[in-house]
């Protein structure tokens, strides 16, 4: 649950999808480029795949290069709290979550 922000989350992600077709046609993203986008593997505290998306719990926030992980080949990035971010990936979650760890 993310409480007081699932309104902005809701309006982020719907603006990440709805971006262009481009931004929906994305090509599936490069873990490799993710991980390095979210300040490497010892910044990245924990994920899990919900659906789509891979929720994301880093360290460090001020890590993470939000440019590099738009340029990685997600669909979208939204804030989901403090220290955590949604990834929305599409049908190829499970396969970005795994390269992860």
């Amino acid at each position: 649950m993310v409480g007081p922000i699932a309104d902005s989350l809701a309006d982020e992600l719907k603006a990440a999808v709805a971006g262009g077709g481009a931004a929906a046609l994305a090509p599936t993203a490069s873990g490799a480029k993710v991980l390095a986008a979210l300040g490497g593997a010892d910044n990245l505290a924990a994920h899990e795949v919900r659906g789509s998306r891979v929720l994301v719990t880093v360290r460090d926030l001020g890590k993470v290069n939000r440019a590099a992980l738009h340029a990685s080949g997600l669909r979208g990035v939204a804030d989901a709290g403090a220290d955590r971010l949604h990834l929305v990936v599409g049908p190829d979650a499970g396969e970005l979550a795994e390269a992860l760890v």
